[in-house]
């Protein structure tokens, strides 16, 4: 999975675990690699609204692109 996130410094957390940061993650040979199931896919940045999604690969390169929204007030999600 390809990721392009704003910002691209966000977290990344795949079932709950912390997988890196969004950069790590923007294309070949540098995707997210997720084994096969239904998985959970987060990603958290202080100051801004979390987003979730779910995935289930199925063989082909898929691409996700997360806007996160700043939070009125500058108050920031805790992981």
């Amino acid at each position: 999975m390809r990721l392009s996130c704003n910002p691209e410094d966000a977290e990344v957390f795949v079932d709950g675990v912390e997988a890196g940061r969004c950069r790590e993650f923007s294309g070949a040979p540098k995707g997210l690699w997720v084994g096969l199931g239904m998985h959970r896919i987060d990603v958290k940045k202080a100051g801004f609204a979390p987003y979730q999604t779910f995935f289930s690969p199925g063989g082909a390169v898929a691409s996700l692109r997360p806007v996160l929204v700043p939070l009125s007030g500058g108050q920031g999600e805790s992981r």
